[in-house]
């Protein structure tokens, strides 16, 4: 069996690609706190990471996403159809997290009431329980698109203060969107997940895009898709709302692997700007002949 050792600084002064394709694998992006990465290998390899076993599609590829708060080396252990074994660390790049002040919420939504701790504890489970599911599907091969378009009014990672208290990190980015704007799949995949209520996250769609990748759309005002149903990329799923833990009309978008939270913005891409609407030329028009008798 054959061990690698990829040192940080070489991971980080060459684009990822280039540094696995020696170890038999390609990675599309630095392993870094926080990443969904993509990854390739010959059909027919066993990958293991970390201990546990990943699926693999039928032309080699593989997703894993990396934890927020990771600092130890990822170990890669592949075993190939003619039963060569290969194990690779990676270590993961770090990131600055930001600090976001929110004011004005209500404070049972920062610190809920004794009588609460079922619900919340129920809830908790509920999504947990969802994000355990390890589908054949494979829809986050496709490539993402924004659910919807506006200012990005949080990011992930964040560590945030609720009415001045500290509270865990923002899970995912938030797209300041007028209420009852429409929210759209960005890949497609299967809801996984629709609960009408919610205590911090209100009405909530949750879609399970294959191989552990999930997203979350919370705050909406409307659901539109049902559990079970399969959705295409750019389907209307619901519309924007201020329900659960908000303070006002905005998409609230995560995901994950399974249990580990990813940093969406670092998968789909910049935010596309808006397109600028020309300005209409003046039309010219012949003056009427005056008429008389």
């Amino acid at each position: 069996m054959r061990t690698v050792i990829v040192s940080a600084a070489s991971l980080f002064l060459v684009i990822a690609p280039q540094i696995a394709a020696a170890q038999g694998f390609t990675l599309d992006r630095p392993v870094e706190q926080g990443a969904l990465v993509f990854g390739r290998t010959e059909p027919g390899t066993k990958v293991v990471l970390d201990g546990r076993a990943l699926l693999v599609t039928a032309d080699g590829r593989f997703v894993f996403g990396v934890d927020r708060d990771a600092k130890t080396p990822i170990k890669i252990a592949l075993t190939y159809a003619d039963r060569r074994q290969e194990t690779t660390y990676l270590p993961v790049k770090p990131r600055a997290w930001r600090k976001q002040y929110i004011k004005g919420i209500p404070k049972a939504l920062v610190t809920p009431p004794p009588k609460l701790m079922k619900r919340l504890e129920r809830e908790y489970f509920l999504v947990r329980g969802v994000r355990k599911a390890n589908s054949a599907g494979a829809h986050w091969t496709e490539r993402l698109a924004w659910p919807a378009r506006g200012r990005i009014s949080g990011v992930f990672g964040s560590q945030r203060f609720y009415n001045g208290k500290p509270r865990s990190y923002h899970s995912g980015v938030d797209v300041a969107v007028p209420q009852g704007w429409t929210v759209r799949a960005p890949i497609g995949g299967t809801v996984s997940l629709t609960h009408e209520g919610l205590y911090f996250a209100g009405k909530t769609v949750m879609v399970d895009h294959g191989h552990g990748v999930q997203s979350s759309f919370i705050h909406l005002s409307r659901i539109l898709v049902k559990k079970g149903e399969t959705v295409r990329k750019g389907q209307v799923i619901g519309l924007v709302g201020h329900t659960g833990r908000a303070t006002g009309p905005h998409l609230h978008w995560s995901m994950s692997w399974f249990q580990t939270r990813i940093d969406p913005q670092r998968v789909v891409g910049p935010m596309p700007r808006p397109k600028m609407k020309k300005k209409a030329k003046p039309r010219r028009t012949k003056a009427k002949q005056p008429t008389g008798g």
